[in-house]
């Protein structure tokens, strides 16, 4: 039981309600921050232990499942005596136990809730088994296919089914209002809902499915008709009335009806649940009052926000004054209980910043003394949530999502142990286990297998070279391999025992357990116990959850994201005994909205980060506001637009559709929720806004009485106030400046081992490992021709590539593809069309070599290589044509030029004719999709044609004897660049003088000096960020930043 809590002091107001009599209802107004729910705890504590009620004769009815909970300790906490139940419910909860009750007396199946995420998705599979089987056709065209693949559309009709159901709307009524109205969505809505509850009856067969409208209706009408739980209750109190909706406000008012008083306190301007369908105003409506054969109280008004500032208090007048009346408005007068406080909006360049300035925003206030706890950060939509919560724990603030139910459906931590049981279901089911590319890559880079990108890869160019040896004709891609290797049991046992290997090992032997464990009939629940338990993860993530930092958050998440996949199969299983492990990974894979649960989402020790709904009955001193932005807060869209949800409810209720301003309607919705957000706070609101180019501020910043702009508050607002965010700053002014102080202050954080503040964690001032030369003085330097031009553009750039810069790549390029089809064709007389045929049927061979992130890729590269492969004919044909032909093909070179020695490889020899003419041109063919030698001078300047025709008047060729040729004499270099977005396929060098000759040789020897030399300048031009800006240096480069 909780501890006993100390008796608060009230205000004559507050001392009113709770000295009522026995007999009276009341309404009670309260602005935020007025001591509403004290008064509630205050008001049946009085009622127990004064005037000796049964606890059980009192029910207290709150907005949401968390506040009820939390008003339950409190309540609990007051009495400090044993109650026979809980005395604070939400109004589904108490519709609930009175339906239970009733169907337990009359012998009728249990009741069983209907979950939003089952709801949604029997709401999916209806829809997809229409349009399967074409009977779609009654939907309107204004709703179509598309439309009603939406989860956003689905959102929509189970608030269109949750409001009719409200109000007892049949689906002959909805149809009569579809007609009458010429609303053909309301015609097919009345066609769907029969066939909705029959799936639902279907899959609770055995029990009475209900959903919390149905339960509130059902539980006012037993109610009404004098059910026992109900006639036993003496006092009903709402707290948060105006989150009450129709549904709720009928339970009420049959309880009433049946003899119960009831207290509701509330304040319309802070309603969050417009949207859901709440009625802000409804527990003041003398409608409500009269239905219930009592007449309206006279509201009891509190005047004082007990726990706000003056400057918060202002701020949320100013809100709430903006909201429609909504039947009150007095409450608005509430005066602060003390002095100070502010609300201000602050506006950032882009989202880094807003970011940025949220974090050093809250570390100030908690260095100032304020506990992380009693902050929080205010979104508009839910969606939000997560990402900010994420991104504050990656600037070090602990921050945690408050009542937002992530889909888990997506995370990285759970992925991977579905995809593994799907996998093994099906295996089991057709009796061969089945592993596509990308569900291997999916289950080695999750959290079962844990590889990286470059293990990965290791693992693909190992089974690759496998299979070469074991078949040299095997096309097979890497990726192919690995996905076969893990559906084969002992499929990586032939490769060397390295750690991916024996990851992979590890994910294959649990992908074959599970396969056991489905033809064993082990349930789904036991199923993914077994892969847990052999992953590993729970050691792993269990010890770095027990730490502190980024680490442990992000174990914690994961760990939550695990439960949350065993509770889903445990409520499962339950639910359905003999239901089968392949029908919850298809629930589960379909899945949009998570199961309800009440686990905590928020840490007392982290910032609270939710919308104004997750966060109702809660209260902070700092509330930070982070979705000011046109066109996100307020939201202009009409809610319920697609069905016309809101025109069906205005019937049924006896409303003229024609009288209501929706757009009015919408905007009072949006003032309440923002009103809402303010009111959470005690000392301080900051709203928080991008103003660029692109992003504006909502008009609702206006409403805030201080305003200013990070530019005004100065470059410190948006820079990190963490240990590594102050080293970065002191490190940079140390460089600018040489400022002691700076230097001073850094000693002392590296005194205290604070990362990156000691000089030996710098980048740049560690000794040279080595001051040797590469190579020693009396050594011969291999220069390859391909690799002169690098060389003689940037020294650094060519030791980086050499040095093991250069990532390379594990399968065969398409260049390397090309150059052997090039090689085929070579002196072939052969007509166009078939060589490009013969072309085309190597690079068909050989293109499962090739790696692609996605089909569009290889598409796209496949449609190149055709283009490619059609230049090459051409010029083969054309070689031949002009009387040519091809001397050597794929040839090498050796010649020694002082310690240079020169080798390589060369694509071609050709004897070309042109005017009549014989020459002898060494050929390099280009496969690129440019090429930078264009002009003349350009290509003149090639160091690799040059360093060719050196080699080729040298006698240095392998196979070729310029002077054995008849008749021809040397002419020179040519690219021939096949890529079809190429101006010019053909691009000569003009044969070497001795002048050049002697030029070109002095350079490679001068090349072959510095590549064996210690020192490498990086010459800084265009090629550092590369012609295209794709960037070709391995050094990155980012011109903003290194100019």
């Amino acid at each position: 039981m909780p501890d006993s809590v100390a008796v608060v002091e009230l205000d004559c107001v507050q001392q009113q309600v709770v000295a009522l009599p026995d007999e009276a209802d009341a309404v009670v107004l309260g602005a935020a921050g007025t001591g509403k729910t004290s008064v509630l705890v205050e008001l049946v504590a009085e009622r127990v232990l004064t005037r000796g009620w049964d606890p059980g004769a009192i029910v207290a009815i709150a907005a949401s499942r968390r506040a009820a909970a939390a008003l339950r300790d409190r309540i609990a906490a007051r009495l400090g005596v044993v109650t026979p139940g809980p005395m604070a419910r939400t109004a589904a909860s108490l519709a609930h136990g009175i339906v239970a009750r009733a169907a337990a007396a009359a012998g009728d199946p249990p009741p069983r809730y209907v979950s939003g995420a089952d709801h949604d998705r029997i709401v999916a599979e209806l829809l997809a088994e229409e349009i399967e089987r074409d009977a779609d056709g009654y939907w309107p065209a204004s709703i179509g296919r598309a439309v009603r693949g939406l989860a956003a559309f689905r959102s929509e009709l189970r608030d269109f089914v949750a409001r009719a159901t409200e109000r007892g709307l049949r689906p002959e009524a909805i149809a009569a209002l579809g007609a009458e109205r010429d609303r053909p969505e309301w015609i097919a809505m009345s066609r769907f809902l029969p066939a909705l509850a029959a799936r639902i009856e279907l899959e609770h067969r055995g029990f009475t499915p209900l959903d919390s409208a149905y339960v509130l209706r059902r539980a006012a009408e037993l109610a009404a008709a004098g059910d026992p739980v109900a006639a036993g209750l003496r006092l009903v109190v709402v707290d948060d009335a105006q989150e009450l909706g129709r549904g709720a406000l009928e339970l009420v008012r049959s309880l009433a009806a049946g003899g119960a008083r009831v207290v509701a306190l509330g304040d319309p301007d802070l309603a969050t649940g417009g949207f859901r369908g709440a009625a802000p105003g409804g527990f003041l409506e003398a409608a409500f009052w009269a239905a219930a054969g009592r007449p309206r109280p006279a509201p009891l008004v509190l005047p004082t926000a007990h726990r706000q500032t003056a400057g918060v208090r202002a701020a949320l007048a100013a809100v709430t004054g903006a909201v429609g009346a909504a039947g009150a408005g007095p409450q608005r007068a509430a005066a602060a209980a003390s002095p100070g406080g502010r609300a201000l909006s602050v506006s950032v360049a882009d989202a880094a910043d807003l970011m940025a300035f949220l974090a050093r925003a809250i570390r100030e206030r908690a260095v100032a003394g304020t506990p992380w706890g009693r902050m929080a950060v205010v979104a508009r939509n839910g969606g939000s949530v997560p990402r900010l919560a994420r991104e504050l724990r990656g600037l070090d603030v602990p921050a945690a999502g408050a009542g937002i139910s992530e889909v888990r459906r997506d995370d990285w931590a759970v992925q991977s142990l579905v995809e593994l049981l799907r996998i093994a279901i099906d295996g089991a089911r057709t009796g061969t286990v089945a592993v596509d590319p990308a569900g291997a890559e999916l289950l080695l880079t999750g959290s079962v297998g844990r590889l990286d990108a470059l293990a990965l890869r290791r693992l693909r160019a190992a089974l690759r070279r496998q299979a070469l040896i074991d078949d040299p004709d095997d096309v097979r891609r890497g990726s192919e391999l690995l996905a076969e290797a893990i559906a084969t049991p002992g499929g990586f046992a032939m490769l060397e025992p390295r750690p991916e290997t024996r990851a992979a090992d590890r994910v294959a032997g649990l992908l074959h357990a599970a396969v056991a464990g489905v033809r064993a009939g082990r349930s789904a629940e036991e199923l993914l116990w077994d892969v847990w338990a052999g992953s590993g993860l729970e050691r792993s993530w269990g010890a770095a959850a027990l730490g502190t930092g980024l680490a442990a958050d992000e174990a914690d998440r994961h760990l939550d994201s695990v439960l949350a996949v065993f509770e889903a199969a445990k409520r499962y299983v339950e639910r359905e005994p003999d239901g089968s492990a392949a029908r919850f990974i298809e629930d589960w894979a379909r899945a949009q909205v998570e199961e309800d649960s009440l686990a905590p989402r928020a840490s007392p020790a982290a910032v609270a980060v939710g919308t104004p709904a997750a966060l109702i009955g809660q209260e902070y001193d700092v509330v930070f506001i982070a979705d000011l932005q046109e066109g996100v807060w307020p939201n202009p869209r009409v809610r319920g637009s697609v069905l016309r949800t809101g025109e069906l409810v205005e019937l049924a209720d006896g409303i003229d559709p024609a009288s209501i301003d929706r757009r009015r309607e919408v905007l009072s919705d949006e003032l309440r929720l923002l009103a809402a957000a303010i009111g959470k706070a005690a000392g301080e609101v900051v709203a928080v806004c991008v103003e660029g180019e692109e992003d504006a501020p909502s008009p609702f910043v206006r409403l805030l009485p201080e305003h200013c702009s990070t530019a005004e508050l100065g470059e410190d607002a948006v820079a990190p106030l963490t240990l590594r965010g102050l080293v970065g700053r002191l490190r940079r002014e140390l460089v600018r400046t040489g400022d002691p102080a700076a230097a001073a202050a850094l000693a002392r954080l590296a005194a205290e081992a604070v990362p990156g503040a000691h000089p030996d964690d710098w980048f740049g001032l560690a000794p040279p490992t080595t001051l040797a030369p590469l190579r020693p003085d009396d050594e011969e330097v291999p220069v390859h021709p391909s690799e002169l031009g690098t060389f003689i553009e940037c020294p650094l750039h060519w030791a980086l590539r050499h040095l093991g810069g250069d990532a390379g790549s594990a399968a065969a390029s398409l260049g390397t593809i090309v150059h052997d089809a090039a090689h085929a064709i070579a002196g072939s007389e052969e007509p166009v069309g078939v060589l490009r045929e013969r072309i085309a049927a190597t690079l068909r061979s050989r293109w499962p070599e090739l790696e692609f992130e996605s089909g569009w890729l290889e598409r796209k590269e496949w449609q190149r290589a055709e283009a490619i492969a059609e230049r090459l004919a051409d010029y083969q044909a054309g070689l031949v044509a002009a009387g040519g032909g091809t001397l050597a093909s794929e040839t090498r070179l050796r010649l020694a030029i002082e310690r240079a020695v020169l080798s390589g490889r060369i694509d071609r020899v050709e004897r070309v004719v042109e005017d009549e003419t014989a020459r002898i041109v060494v050929v390099d063919f280009k496969t690129g999709a440019e090429s930078r030698a264009e002009t003349r001078d350009q290509l003149e300047g090639h160091p690799q044609l040059a360093t060719y025709q050196l080699a080729l008047a040298a006698g240095a060729i392998e196979g070729v004897d310029p002077t054995a040729v008849d008749g021809a004499e040397l002419g020179g270099a040519r690219l021939v660049v096949l890529s079809p977005r190429a101006r010019r396929a053909i691009r000569p060098q003009l044969p070497l003088d001795a002048e050049r000759a002697r030029y070109w040789t002095e350079r490679i020897a001068e090349a072959a000096e510095g590549m064996a030399g210690r020192t490498f300048v990086a010459f800084a031009d265009s090629h550092c960020l590369g012609w295209g800006g794709g960037g070709l240096c391995p050094i990155h480069v980012v011109e903003a930043v290194s100019a």
